[in-house]
């Protein structure tokens, strides 16, 4: 799946509304945290959030984006995402979807009530064009074994079109 997202992933050139200026763009890392104080179990967690999230960047892109997600246990025994896509998603559509998500959940309302507002610092966002060995760097990411063996949920997933093999 990783080599398949690298082969639809040449590199473009994007707009960075930040700096102003054009740069070259070929995959992002997200990584996706889940407020939420008390631990959430891993398929309630992909049923409520993760899923809807890639819902809405399939949206978002026009069903036109390729991706490769892994969940991992923090040591809260929070479940956290990683998602590696080949289009660029804007670190701010990012964050609000992912936190509007969390609240109607209800995962926000500990942190509205310490920090008196809903906009938690829940993702993060890199490109991932300084890594020389792109392939071997997502493999050895997203092959991690942790205290996964305990999770209730698949563990990792990938977009329709890479499980079917079109590069």
């Amino acid at each position: 799946s990783v080599d398949l997202l690298i082969q639809k992933a040449p590199t473009k050139i994007i707009y960075n509304p930040v700096t102003l200026k054009n740069q070259k763009f070929t995959l992002n890392f997200v990584t996706l945290t889940v407020s939420q104080p008390q631990p959430i179990t891993a398929s309630e967690e992909y049923r409520i959030l993760l899923k809807p999230f890639l819902r809405k960047v399939r949206q978002y892109c026009k069903s036109n984006v390729s991706y490769v997600w892994k969940c991992e246990l923090q040591k809260r025994k929070q479940i956290h995402y990683h998602l590696t896509t080949n289009q660029f998603l804007h670190h701010s559509w990012i964050r609000n979807q992912w936190n509007n998500l969390q609240r109607k959940a209800r995962f926000l309302d500990h942190y509205a009530q310490i920090h008196k507002h809903y906009n938690a610092n829940s993702t993060d966002v890199h490109a991932v064009y300084k890594v020389r060995n792109i392939a071997a760097y997502l493999c050895k990411y997203l092959s991690k074994i942790d205290n996964d063996s305990i999770l209730d949920s698949k563990i990792w997933d990938c977009s329709k079109d890479l499980k079917i093999g079109r590069a």
